[in-house]
């Protein structure tokens, strides 16, 4: 999961915990109100924090990679696809000539 997908089910999660428990401990509007704002911003901090300290503490390297089997590789898969080229034209004109000869006959 993203990192800002995870912020945000989680400042939505905090959001409605705190207006669940704002309802069952409060009867006054404003107490209400303040006590879910306060639960969201913890729930963000929180969060907030532990991305950043996943971040800090797990390197995510640049993974390198072999250029010139890379190239290699794809110059296998070119060739590949010349091949069925070739063979798809070889067909279509085989085709072209069978349906050619059909209508000769018919004539």
């Amino acid at each position: 999961m993203a990192s800002e997908n995870f912020i945000g089910l989680s400042v939505v999660s905090g959001f409605f915990i705190g207006l669940i428990f704002a309802f069952i401990g409060f009867n006054e509007p404003e107490n209400i109100v303040f006590f879910t704002l306060v639960v969201t911003a913890i729930f963000y901090l929180i969060v907030i924090s532990g991305i950043s300290l996943f971040n800090w503490f797990i390197s995510f390297d640049a993974k390198r990679f072999n250029k010139e089997q890379l190239e290699d590789n794809l110059e296998y898969y070119v060739s590949q696809f010349r091949k069925k080229e070739n063979e798809l034209v070889y067909v279509l004109d085989y085709i072209k000539r069978v349906e050619l000869e059909q209508e000769d006959q018919e004539k």
